[in-house]
């Protein structure tokens, strides 16, 4: 079974320009797709129209758009667009999100999601197909009942774009299976091999419910992935950002990847890290994540452990692998592209690169020697930045800390680089909590004052 990579490049978070850059490393090191999620404040419309703009031929595709936050309709003439403009690259991932965003932001009933999402993918494929929308189903009726509104068409004529696979975002097995009746692809997260392999049978029985077959569909899983030979260094990049998930996106009642990691088996460690990170102590939350479920629900370590990974991947039936990152700036999350593409070639299909444009293979990292290592505190973060030019050593180690907690971050032996990174971790906001390391500091100057 071919598997191929994709790149999941997230928010906002670095800017348009490193995000067009990221979006032109992974087509030139043969990534399939590139996926943004609306999260953090950020369009993933208005980005992967960015996106497009600066790459070639990788596909376009949303993880997720937030079927709450506009109708289906909207949604059919945004995706028909995106498609045209891209010159039928794109493909619409969609999902529900939780009652946070749902009730919270977009005013919606958190109820009957799968049924609201059988409907919304219902009348999408109406709407793209030119026809009059006229649609009733348990949740939506189109027109409304009793109002002016008459059945009328989204796109006619050259307005209707060629076809736009549809994916759905789930996790438990109803989700799914309901991805595998009516949708052409299932984006999962967070996903072992083991999950996939069972996922596979879900969406079979989806399918046999639907009168189809799976030919040609896509099983994207979305998984974070950091590759250093320091395995802990590895599983420390990643525990924050599960912390969020676990802890921070969703409530006590409703937190689908919480429900998610004690599906896999890992509910007691799942516990605590929610009822930590509800309850402010983001310190505990983080260090609750164990390094077994960060094994179970990412991928990091060495290459080569990361390319066997993979392997199990592709032999579990994943069809396409998006790789999430969660290296502290642009630079290195290029340079992590570069190095999963190294790693996955020999397991993956990675698409022929633009003509013209020359693949860089950047070196593999080497493990870590035992150099000179310094554990700065916060407010030391700045006197270090003033001195990073001055700093020779190429096994130097820095300590900083990553959220409010101590991890371990590579500095590579280019002592131009090392500037830009401590300045990037002093003065730039953290995705997952909004706080930089200067605004730590000087909260903890107040305080002593």
């Amino acid at each position: 079974m071919t598997m191929r990579l994709g790149y999941g490049i997230g928010g906002i978070r670095f800017g348009p320009a490193a995000l067009a850059e990221m979006a032109a490393e992974a087509e030139r090191s043969g990534y399939e797709s590139v996926w943004s999620s609306e999260v953090n404040g950020t369009d993933p419309v208005a980005l992967l129209g960015w996106i497009a703009g600066h790459t070639e031929t990788i596909g376009l595709g949303s993880a997720v758009l937030q079927m709450s936050a506009r109708s289906a309709t909207a949604t059919a003439a945004t995706a028909a667009t995106l498609c045209r403009i891209t010159g039928g690259r794109f493909r619409l991932g969609l999902g529900i999100s939780g009652p946070q965003v749902v009730e919270g932001w977009h005013g919606q009933p958190f109820d009957r999601p799968l049924a609201r999402m059988r409907d919304y993918v219902a009348v999408v494929r109406l709407a793209l197909a030119g026809q009059p929308v006229a649609y009733d189903g348990e949740t939506t009726t189109l027109p409304r009942p009793g109002g002016q509104g008459v059945p009328l068409p989204v796109l006619a004529g050259s307005a209707r774009p060629p076809y736009i696979p549809i994916y759905l975002a789930g996790l438990g097995p109803k989700a799914v299976a309901l991805a595998g009746e009516i949708a052409d692809g299932l984006l999962a997260i967070h996903c072992p091999p083991e999950y996939v392999a069972q996922a596979r049978t879900w969406l079979r029985a989806g399918a046999d419910r639907g009168g189809r077959d799976l030919e040609g569909f896509d099983l994207a899983v979305m998984v974070l992935v950091h590759i250093d030979n320091d395995v802990k260094l590895a599983r420390d990049m990643i525990r924050p950002a599960l912390a969020v998930f676990l802890g921070g996106m969703g409530t006590t009642t409703t937190n689908f990847y919480n429900r998610h990691a004690h599906r896999l088996g890992y509910g007691a460690e799942a516990t605590s890290v929610q009822e930590a990170f509800l309850a402010g102590d983001i310190d505990e939350s983080i260090a609750a994540v164990s390094d077994e479920l960060i094994d179970a629900m990412a991928v990091c370590g060495s290459p080569g452990s990361v390319a066997s990974r993979l392997s199990d991947y592709r032999a579990a039936g994943c069809t396409t692998f998006v790789a999430g990152s969660v290296a502290p700036s642009a630079r290195l999350r290029c340079q992590q592209l570069r190095e999963l593409a190294a790693v996955a070639g020999t397991v993956v299909h990675l698409r022929d690169r633009p003509a013209g444009r020359q693949r860089i293979l950047m070196n593999l990292l080497t493990t870590i020697g035992e150099g000179e290592q310094m554990t700065p505190s916060v407010r030391s973060g700045k006197e270090l930045a003033s001195v990073a030019p001055r700093v020779p050593a190429p096994q130097t180690r820095w300590v900083h800390r990553y959220a409010g907690t101590v991890a371990p971050l590579r500095i590579e032996p280019i002592v131009s680089s090392l500037a830009e990174e401590l300045k990037f971790l002093i003065d730039q906001p953290f995705v997952f909590f909004g706080h930089s390391l200067a605004d730590r500091a000087n909260a903890a100057s107040n305080q002593e004052r």
